[in-house]
């Protein structure tokens, strides 16, 4: 079942793109109507998710990891389970797209949040619109 779409709508597929050339992993649905995209700036500390639907309603969430993971291996009937704690800060933001061609400097602005969140020493002229 196809949802109809209304002249509102935006265009999930060149916003997936846009998410693409700015470097990150990112994916559409026409299915679900939604882009879903994630990036890891920071190598084993940070991941970053972002999901905005077709009407322009965005959600992006921070993940930053507070200490590094504890883990361990279990035997489990008869399944090796790696099991692991770990403590971690979430920032979430959430808004809506009015426009398409506000995406680059909306995601110079969740850069800025994100690493500001995450006690992350920021210069705004460093961090500029891809």
């Amino acid at each position: 079942m196809r949802k109809v779409e209304s002249a509102g709508d935006k265009d999930i597929f060149g916003l997936c793109r846009q998410l693409q050339q700015a470097g990150w992993d990112a994916y559409a649905s026409d299915m679900t109507g939604e882009v879903a995209a994630r990036r890891q700036p920071d190598a084993d500390r940070d991941v970053w998710t972002l999901v905005i639907d077709r009407s322009g309603r965005w959600r992006f969430t921070a993940t930053h990891v507070l200490t590094a993971p504890v883990g361990r291996e279990e035997l489990r009937g008869g399944y090796t389970l790696r099991m692991q704690t770990e403590t971690q800060q979430l920032f979430t933001v959430l808004g809506c797209l009015a426009d398409p061609v506000d995406l680059p400097g909306l995601l110079a602005e969740l850069t800025l949040a994100a690493q500001e969140e995450s006690g992350v020493s920021v210069d705004r002229a460093e961090v500029s619109a891809p």
